[in-house]
């Protein structure tokens, strides 16, 4: 038992396994905000368009 535990203490593996968890997640969030910011202007400027264009018929 003790020797499994300290076998398990020197294993490297599962702090990579961590690390690139962490960097995904990351990578995630900087994904999410970005196509969230492109989504607001994107509404944004159709609003504009629309309110151009009931100006213009109104006219």
């Amino acid at each position: 038992m003790l020797r499994t535990l300290k076998h398990l203490l020197r294993d490297r593996k599962g702090a990579t396994v961590v690390e690139y968890a962490v960097l995904c997640a990351m990578l995630f969030f900087a994904i999410m905000a970005t196509v969230q910011g492109v989504a607001s202007e994107t509404n944004s400027m159709w609003t504009r368009v629309n309110t151009t264009m009931q100006n213009a018929t109104a006219a």
